[in-house]
């Protein structure tokens, strides 16, 4: 493209193949014919990246991710002005039970998404679109075969633990967010037909 006669070249996107990343990262895995790779020290990664990828770690510790907390926080203030006891105290045993569970894998997945990577990804940051998309051929996957590949491994709090055990982790994960969404969706629904303290609508 030219521009006041000048030749104009678009930058280069920031992928896996760019020169700044070429010889920092490296093949992690294969799923349904499309490659993954990851960096060989994360470290390397974009600054904006790699700060997303430590907010996902704290997630997995958490067993929870940062956008449900903030979900139930709301909630417990819009309860709290209704004066809905039985409400807070049902968001705040779900919140402790899941982050009592010994591995939560949705936040496992979403942290994977981070760290590997197609060769046409924009590595300069973390596209929750994009990302998503990765995470259902993630999911295609039995939880078992997935979660016991070589690279991921590393990621995990113990080794010996069982494929049949990541798939009661796996279950136990999708029961809990359910019953999360029950919980959300009851109290959303008392505090709208609940009139506030003062009497008001």
């Amino acid at each position: 493209m030219k521009f006041f006669g000048f030749e104009i070249t678009r930058p280069r996107p920031h992928t896996a193949l760019h020169p700044d990343f070429k010889t920092l990262t490296e093949f992690a895995f294969k799923i349904k014919g499309v490659s993954y790779y990851g960096f060989k020290n994360a470290q390397d990664m974009p600054p904006r990246r790699f700060e997303t990828m430590n907010q996902f770690i704290k997630e997995v510790d958490m067993r929870i991710d940062a956008k449900d907390i903030l979900e139930d926080l709301e909630l417990i203030k819009k309860a709290a002005d209704k004066g809905l006891l039985s409400s807070i105290i049902g968001i705040v045993n779900g919140l402790e039970y899941r982050v009592d569970q010994y591995i939560e894998t949705d936040t496992f997945y979403r942290l994977f998404s981070c760290a590997y990577f197609t060769l046409e990804e924009d590595l300069s940051d973390y596209d929750y679109d994009v990302n998503d998309e990765k995470i259902k051929l993630f999911k295609s996957e039995p939880p078992g075969d997935f979660f016991f590949m070589t690279p991921i491994r590393k990621y995990l709090p113990q080794t010996d633990i069982s494929s049949k055990d990541f798939l009661n982790f796996s279950k136990l994960t999708k029961r809990n967010k359910l019953n999360a969404e029950k919980i959300r969706s009851d109290v959303m629904k008392k505090v709208s037909e609940t009139g506030s303290e003062s009497g008001g609508p």
